[in-house]
């Protein structure tokens, strides 16, 4: 993740974020001691929705030569960013759409929608 600060794919406000929100860090050595049913929504949203897109959506975005990333999770909405080759592709909202909401919100309760993260949002 540290690395995509580096290349300018996240914002070190967004790492930090994901950082500390998470359940384990990135070595799965630390677990964090917070009781998941006091969380906000909108963070466990973004876990849950961060490990099916890690898992399972994102490996076929990046053998297509694009990727995606789950930015921040705002009332229920999905806010990604995708890069590479989904930037000028044409089924990029069937990807959105039909392909990443309909495959989180199937597993995901409270999912209300997702759009792309735009280059003047604040998140």
């Amino acid at each position: 993740m540290l690395s995509q600060i580096v290349k300018g794919k996240l914002t070190t406000s967004s790492y930090f974020t994901r950082y500390f929100t998470t359940t384990a860090n990135t070595t799965n050595e630390i677990k964090s001691t917070e009781n998941e049913e006091d969380l906000p929504l909108d963070t466990k949203i973004y876990r849950a929705a961060d490990k099916i897109l890690e898992e399972r959506i994102k490996p076929f975005i990046q053998q297509d030569g694009g990727d995606v990333v789950l930015e921040d999770v705002k009332d229920g909405v999905l806010i990604v960013s995708l890069s590479g080759a989904c930037q000028g592709c044409h089924a990029k909202s069937s990807t959105l759409y039909g392909g990443i909401l309909g495959i989180i919100q199937e597993e995901v309760p409270g999912v209300k929608g997702i759009r792309e993260k735009l280059d003047f949002d604040d998140i």
